[in-house]
């Protein structure tokens, strides 16, 4: 496991995510999964405004604005290396993140020393959307580039490309590539999500394109400890860090 990211970690040169060139894969199931979509759209929807992401806020903890050290709560200690240690120069995908108004999981990823955002949501709108756009999992809009008040100076410096999309969540992951990213889903429950159908697909879809020795972690989304596939790892023992309502899962194959 590696230890924190130096806080001179060095700028990555400007780039841009292409979502046609990620989202590649041809999914046989897709047809299947559109007419699951279709269904649970068809329900009544629940809204919650709640945060469901502040569970994250400790992994702040560990220094100031400055960059000087400071106390962390000790079931943390561990959560913030073995975070970096996955996330380091790669693609988290927020699941649901729309709900998460405080931005907490995109400091998490650019603290991390993430490559590339994407927070995939049906009810996040992108500003000037193209007409008839809606919906579209080829469609994002790419967020500006801003000072987070989680971060220190140096961890504000380090370049990550943040891109928001309104789409289905399982219409999105269903075209990416085997092995390709990290997940992390907060909030997302039986109260958003209604259909075994849904769920069942979701979980097959996170597993096939979790990349190997990668990260799925979220706060009260019940696709954590409901749905646990084998080839799932639950890793909070290791981390000593388990308060009952938070999981981290190391998806790994043997």
């Amino acid at each position: 496991m590696s230890e924190q990211l130096p806080q001179n970690a060095p700028e990555r040169p400007e780039e841009r995510v292409d979502l046609h060139q990620l989202l590649t894969y041809e999914n046989p199931k897709l047809a299947q999964y559109l007419d699951v979509i279709k269904g649970e759209f068809a329900k009544k929807r629940h809204q919650y405004g709640q945060d469901f992401s502040h569970s994250w806020l400790p992994v702040f903890y560990d220094r100031d604005r400055k960059g000087t050290e400071r106390f962390q709560p000790a079931d943390y200690k561990k959560v913030l290396p073995y975070l970096q240690d996955r996330l380091q120069e790669g693609l988290l995908i927020d699941l649901g993140g729309n709900l998460s108004k405080s931005g907490t999981i995109v400091q998490l990823a650019k603290k991390c020393g993430a490559r590339v955002y994407i927070n995939v949501d049906t009810d996040y709108v992108p500003e000037n959307a193209p007409v008839g756009e809606k919906y579209n999992p080829y469609v994002g809009k790419k967020r500006e580039e801003k000072e987070y008040s989680l971060l220190s100076e140096e961890e504000n410096k380090r370049i990550m490309e943040a891109i928001d999309v309104q789409a289905d969540i399982l219409n999105f992951i269903a075209r990416l590539p085997d092995n390709s990213a990290n997940f992390t889903l907060n909030g997302i429950d039986s109260h958003i999500i209604e259909t075994g159908a849904y769920w069942d697909a979701l979980e097959q879809e996170i597993t096939r394109t979790a990349k190997i020795g990668g990260v799925i972690f979220g706060y009260g989304s019940e696709m954590m400890f409901l749905h646990h596939n084998p080839k799932w790892k639950s890793v909070g023992e290791e981390l000593e860090f388990d308060d009952g309502s938070t999981y981290i899962q190391q998806e790994i194959f043997e």
